[in-house]
């Protein structure tokens, strides 16, 4: 079972994510969606979490979401979502610790695909 948290303002990204999870899943539901609204609490819900992944939404700010990556200390997979015009922070995420980095927009199918890639690619 993995633990996929959506660090965002609005429920949009994880609203979508759950939805097309549980769509596509098949047997394996046990994955379980969780959203927060701030940084406090995404440590608060990973806390005692073995394993899951992070997805952040840009808009949360981007000087936050940078802090966030360089002190994210689990070894969650981390994907960042953010507005085309936000494209030349990719490399910055990337090697402070993002997995994977899309550019809006992004569809649910999508988001999922690139969900079950990046946790496929850390569970060998």
């Amino acid at each position: 079972m993995s633990t996929i948290i959506v660090l965002e303002r609005d429920s949009r990204f994880r609203g979508e994510l759950e939805i097309e999870w549980l769509r596509t899943a098949g047997a394996n539901r046990d994955d379980v969606v969780e959203s927060a609204a701030s940084v406090s609490e995404l440590f608060g819900l990973s806390a005692g979490v073995r394993t899951g992944m992070l997805v952040v939404d840009l808009e949360m700010g981007q000087a936050e979401v940078l802090r966030l990556l360089e002190r994210w200390d689990r070894n969650w997979p981390v994907v960042v979502i953010g507005p085309q015009e936000t494209a030349g922070l990719e490399w910055p995420m990337r090697e402070l610790g993002a997995t994977a980095v899309l550019f809006e927009p992004v569809n649910p199918s999508r988001l999922v695909a690139t969900c079950r890639r990046v946790l496929k690619q850390v569970s060998r």
